[in-house]
């Protein structure tokens, strides 16, 4: 006799409610950290060279959010800030939705690079049968609000079973980009 697992499971359950509320706090307009449309301190090449070394401390910490304003603060280089976003998007740790906004916001879009590394850790992941964390990354790094295309493209390869879970997380989202909107 098979034994049924009811969805969602309280795990799933736990792990949706969370996803929705970092993509609720995370989709607002740059909610998490600063916007790199503001003035940055006037400081030398030297100086730079000093608080970047502040930028990889942090990253040693995993302190992501402290890393991006501290990054900011010695002239937003986009590289740089595309590598502090995909280490906390790996980390699942920091602001990581609203850091990928802000460098849409300034730059148009995501180097194709970066944009390939994020790809590369949703498949990973996929691969991996965490197909949650897969949805997860997609909507986080998603250029395509509300559409959402790339996490609706693993719902649809996804098993029957993990389908209602990926689903409320692509709808969570949505709702909490119309929300923003407002």
């Amino acid at each position: 006799m098979t034994s049924h697992r009811p969805w969602p499971s309280p795990r799933a359950a736990i792990w949706v409610a969370a996803l929705a509320a970092l993509l609720a706090a995370g989709l607002g307009a740059c909610s998490g950290v600063g916007s790199l449309s503001g003035d940055a301190p006037k400081l030398s090449s030297a100086e730079k060279d000093t608080v970047r070394l502040q930028v990889e401390k942090a990253l040693t910490q995993k302190r992501f959010n402290l890393a991006w304003e501290q990054e900011v603060a010695a002239g937003a280089d986009r590289a740089q800030l595309e590598r502090i976003a995909l280490l906390a998007l790996r980390g699942r740790s920091g602001h990581t939705s609203s850091m990928l906004a802000a460098l849409r916001e300034r730059d148009g879009d995501l180097t194709p690079e970066t944009r390939a590394l994020i790809t590369q850790e949703a498949d990973a992941a996929k691969r991996a049968g965490r197909w949650e964390r897969a949805v997860e990354i997609e909507l986080q790094a998603a250029g395509d609000p509300p559409t959402f295309a790339a996490a609706w493209a693993l719902y649809r390869a996804a098993p029957a079973d993990r389908a209602p879970g990926l689903l409320k997380a692509i709808t969570a989202a949505k709702e909490a980009h119309a929300e923003s909107d407002d």
